[in-house]
Parts: C-alpha cells; sequence; structure tokens
C-alpha cells in the first residue's frame, strides 16, 4: 500500500510539474506575444517620426536646425532597425509603415503647418513629437515587454529624452534669432 502511495505522489508531482511548465511556457508564448505586439506599436510611431522629420527638413530654412534634425531622423531610422530586428528575433514579422492612423495625423500636420515658414516652428512640432511619442512608450510598454525588449526600448527613451533635450536648445536659440 506503501508503495502505491507513492506511486501516486509521484505521478501526481509529475503531473504538476508537466503543467508547471505548460503554463510557463504559455506565459512565456504570451510575453513573447505581447512583446511582439508592443515593440509593432513602438515601431509604427519611429516611422511617423521618419516622417514627420522628412517634412520638417525639406521646409526649415535655417542649416544648424535642418542638421539637427537630420542627426535625430538618422537615430530614429537606427531605432526601425533595432526595433525590427528585435521584432524577427521574437518571431514576429516587422510592421513597414506607419499605418492607416499615422498617415492620417501626417496629413493634419502637414496641412496645418503649411502657411508658417519659421525655423523655431518646425523645431516646437518637432520637440512636441518627441515629448508626446516618450510619454506614450512609457505608458505603453509597462510589464508588457520581455527583460530585452525593455532594455532595447528604454534605450531608445533615453536617446529620444537626449533629443528633446536638444529640440528644446535649439527652439530656444531660433526664437531669439527670429526676435
Amino acid at each position: 500500500m506503501n508503495k502505491n502511495k507513492n506511486k501516486k505522489k509521484t505521478a501526481a508531482i509529475k503531473n504538476k510539474t508537466a503543467n508547471n511548465s505548460t503554463n510557463s511556457s504559455k506565459l512565456n508564448e504570451n510575453l513573447k506575444n505581447s512583446s511582439i505586439k508592443e515593440l509593432n506599436a513602438i515601431l509604427k510611431g519611429e516611422y511617423m517620426a521618419i516622417d514627420a522629420y522628412k517634412k520638417y527638413i525639406n521646409n526649415i530654412s535655417d542649416k544648424n536646425a535642418k542638421t539637427e534634425l537630420q542627426k535625430i531622423q538618422d537615430e530614429h531610422k537606427n531605432e526601425v532597425q533595432i526595433l525590427s530586428k528585435r521584432i524577427q528575433q521574437l518571431g514576429g514579422t516587422a510592421k513597414q509603415s506607419p499605418g492607416i492612423l499615422g498617415k492620417v495625423a501626417e496629413t493634419i500636420s502637414s496641412v496645418k503647418d503649411l502657411g508658417n515658414k519659421k525655423p523655431s516652428t518646425f523645431v516646437k512640432n518637432a520637440l512636441t513629437g518627441e515629448t508626446r511619442g516618450v510619454k506614450l512608450v512609457s505608458e505603453m510598454v509597462k510589464g508588457d515587454l520581455d527583460s530585452q525588449s525593455m532594455n532595447l526600448v528604454n534605450t531608445m527613451l533615453n536617446q529620444d529624452k537626449a533629443h528633446i533635450n536638444t529640440l528644446s536648445g535649439l527652439a530656444t536659440s531660433l526664437d531669439n534669432v527670429e526676435k
């Protein structure tokens, strides 16, 4: 009778372990899928940023401001490559554009700024976009990313915060020149 009890206990432990590893792999699969989804949402924002910077660069007359905007745009392009690679590592498919909502926002922004040619306005719009992007991404990723993806996003957020500082200083100096 003792042998039967031990066999039952061993079977129960094996069963529990199997269930835990199944739950664990489901959890890992859920986290992986959640990471892919969140990274793709961030990726769409990066495409929107690149498109916005293209508009600013094409329309701004101040050479120093144009150079700074090009540097920031290049960093966003690099972030697209890094995000795309991470999404693929997780087994997902990286988005290739900002999507329809991004295109609508881009069109509205373009129409809104048609009459304004002051360099500070373009820089301030870029500053607003970077600030919103940092805030949205910070809220979006709370607990929804695997640790490697979270580290990647935190590095990107730090870089975007540096963009905010650069753009803020540039906007102030342009305001002083335009007065």
